[in-house]
């Protein structure tokens, strides 16, 4: 996406001493629409994916301690998009999650990972998944696709 944003900016003839700032300033607001919007890759469909293994009790005591996305094509406000999600890896006290977003004609427009941590209530920090979660989280396989709606044919691209 910077190498994108960075043609564009040339295109533009914008001064040298800007570019790294605007770089940066795009970075943050469309890592902020994928972190923050409805319909986001990793809070909701967490959520689902949580309540659908019985672990619905750990939302909320697992923050989330990293995202990247890397963006490949153009998304349009209102087009409808399908969030595919997978667990990658179990830590001692960590879940680690890649997704990918498609478009309405199926064309990747986003991937990335997402790791989140387990905290128990009143910690300072990291703790490990109690043993009856782990089982969970290590013994449950693909999960059959759900499609989450908020317009016809899927969840809006805020």
């Amino acid at each position: 996406m910077r190498a994108r944003v960075r043609a564009v900016l040339e295109g533009w003839r914008t001064a040298a001493e800007l570019t790294g700032t605007l770089l940066l300033a795009v970075s943050e607001l469309v890592g902020n629409v994928v972190r923050h919007a409805p319909g986001a890759p990793g809070r909701m469909r967490v959520a689902n994916l949580l309540s659908r293994l019985g672990l619905s009790h750990l939302f909320g005591s697992t923050p989330r301690v990293h995202f990247e996305a890397d963006y490949r094509a153009r998304l349009w406000f209102g087009e409808a998009v399908r969030t595919e999600l997978r667990v990658t890896r179990v830590g001692a006290s960590s879940l680690h999650y890649a997704f990918t977003v498609l478009g309405e004609e199926g064309t990747p427009a986003a991937t990335g990972r997402m790791v989140i941590a387990h905290s128990a209530a009143r910690a300072t920090g990291a703790t490990p998944w109690p043993a009856d979660v782990r089982d969970v989280l290590t013994k449950a396989g693909p999960r059959a696709p759900e499609l989450i709606t908020g317009t016809p044919g899927g969840t809006p691209c805020a």
